[in-house]
């Protein structure tokens, strides 16, 4: 068995995609893969996709969004307003890999939406 995990935050950049968020090399054989994330915006709704992709190929994705509702609204204590709207986007695949590769989790389609 082998795995990965980073639970710490990183910053993700809006309309850029193939940013990576983790990276393992795996040996030949058989494996079910999955990744997820939890993305959140402060201030927008935005929409957010993953991808799992072996040596540069693409082999699964899966996309979410994150919205604003009044219970994730409050107001800091400089009277500032702040929304936070997480969206959890989970992606898995079963996949074989005959030679080995190397399995990266990258964001995809990244967007703020319309408010």
């Amino acid at each position: 068995m082998w795995a990965v995990s980073n639970i710490g935050d990183r910053t993700v950049f809006n309309d850029t995609s193939g940013q990576v968020f983790e990276s393992l090399t795996l040996p030949p054989g058989n494996y079910v893969i999955s990744g997820e994330a939890t993305f959140t915006d402060e201030d927008r709704d935005f929409a957010a996709g993953l991808q799992l992709v072996v040596d540069g190929g693409p082999i699964a994705a899966a996309t979410g969004t994150g919205e604003h509702t009044e219970s994730n609204c409050f107001f800091s204590s400089d009277f500032g307003h702040t929304c936070r709207g997480g969206g959890t986007v989970p992606v898995h695949v079963g996949v074989a890999l005959g030679g080995g590769g190397t399995v990266t989790l990258n964001t995809t389609d990244l967007r703020r939406l319309a408010v």
